[in-house]
């Protein structure tokens, strides 16, 4: 199902169903792998381990608020490797920047910025995905819970004023698509 090209707009809501449980079954294949330190804990838990810090990221793919916010995209990954780089980011290089992302989702890579030093806004039209993500991972961790702090953002609105500049880095993962396009016919070459 999740391979099919969807016709005419929209997909229904069986047909979301279907992908979603497509996807679920197909993590649940996955093995552990040392590469990417990705361990599937349950059909909705993983666990990434970076250099200094583990991640666990509860994914929600419920119908309540933005499923897509409640995904980890690979993208929010790859940025949170990004920044876990000691070569690009040495020891303490983040402590104190001012960061902001925006789509956020589950909250992954404003949570390890938070953990490096970071001061950390995490931004997106839905944040109930990323709220629970937040708490498990800065239970216990006063000093990173104080460096971050959780908007709601619409960026279809003149809402950027709510956010004081400057900011040091802006981080963005997976954000730059049109659901029209997600679901429009493509050809496979």
């Amino acid at each position: 199902m999740a391979s099919q090209v969807l016709k005419g707009g929209r997909p229904t809501d069986d047909e979301i169903a279907a992908i979603r449980s497509a996807r679920a079954a197909k993590k649940a294949e996955q093995e552990t792998s040392e590469e990417t330190c990705e361990v599937l804990v349950s059909q909705h838990e993983l666990k990434y381990t970076f250099r200094d810090h583990t991640v666990t990221v509860q994914e929600d793919w419920s119908g309540d608020g933005s499923p897509l916010a409640g995904m980890q995209w690979l993208g929010g990954m790859g940025l949170a490797r990004f920044f876990d780089d000691r070569a690009r980011f040495p020891e303490g290089s983040l402590v104190g920047k001012r960061v902001v992302e925006v789509g956020a989702g589950c909250g992954m890579t404003s949570i390890l910025l938070a953990l490096l030093g970071a001061d950390v806004t995490l931004t997106d039209m839905d944040i109930t995905k990323a709220m629970p993500n937040v708490e498990a991972n800065l239970v216990g961790d006063e000093a990173a819970r104080g460096r971050l702090k959780v908007a709601t953002m619409d960026w279809f609105a003149p809402e950027l004023e709510r956010f004081p500049l400057p900011f040091d880095i802006i981080v963005a993962g997976d954000c730059c698509y049109q659901v029209r396009h997600l679901c429009a016919p493509r050809a496979v070459v």
